[in-house]
This record gives structure tokens, C-alpha cells and sequence, in this order.
């Protein structure tokens, strides 16, 4: 028994320049019986091809303002982290 994400049909994924890239259907395989595993197996699976987090981004339209004000935030933080000490930095990473 296979478990198919996503169902069974292709996802095409827009470019800027209109090109198209087909991202096939992500399997997992049960193993004897152990569906829960199963679904443990899938949703890292998921989760580590990003799929989900570009789904989320393409929900809404995002102005070239916005991501560059969300870059130069990222980019802020980033630098106040590598100013303090590693063991702060993982408590300021978990709070978020």
C-alpha cells in the first residue's frame, strides 16, 4: 500500500518567465501496516521540500517593497544575533 501526497495529479508551478516546472507526487510507502509512521515519513517529507512554505507565500500578492522591507528586517536580525553570545541567540531563536 502507497500513500500519494497531494493527490495523484501534477502541480505546476509558475515562473517569471512563464515557464513551468512539474513537481511529481511524493510517495511513502507503508510498512507493515504502520500508517502513523507513514504520515510521520510524509509530512517531513513535505515540510524538508518546502512545498507547504511556497503555497503560503504564493496565497497573496506581495509588493517588491514588502519583500525587500522583509529582507532588510531578516537581515537585521540576523546581524543582532551574531553580535551576542550562541547561548542568547537560541533563546531569542525559540521565543520566535
Amino acid at each position: 500500500m502507497i500513500c500519494h501526497g497531494l493527490q495523484r495529479k501534477e502541480i505546476r508551478l509558475r515562473r517569471k518567465d512563464n515557464d513551468h516546472k512539474i513537481v511529481g507526487g511524493m510517495e511513502v510507502e507503508v510498512r507493515n501496516g504502520d500508517f502513523n509512521g507513514a504520515m510521520r515519513r510524509f509530512k517531513k517529507k513535505v515540510a524538508n521540500s518546502g512545498l507547504l512554505q511556497e503555497i503560503r507565500d504564493r496565497q497573496f500578492y506581495t509588493k517588491p517593497s514588502e519583500k525587500r522591507k522583509t529582507a532588510a528586517g531578516r537581515a537585521r536580525w540576523l546581524r543582532k544575533l551574531s553580535k551576542i553570545d550562541p547561548e542568547q541567540a537560541e533563546n531569542l531563536r525559540r521565543k520566535r
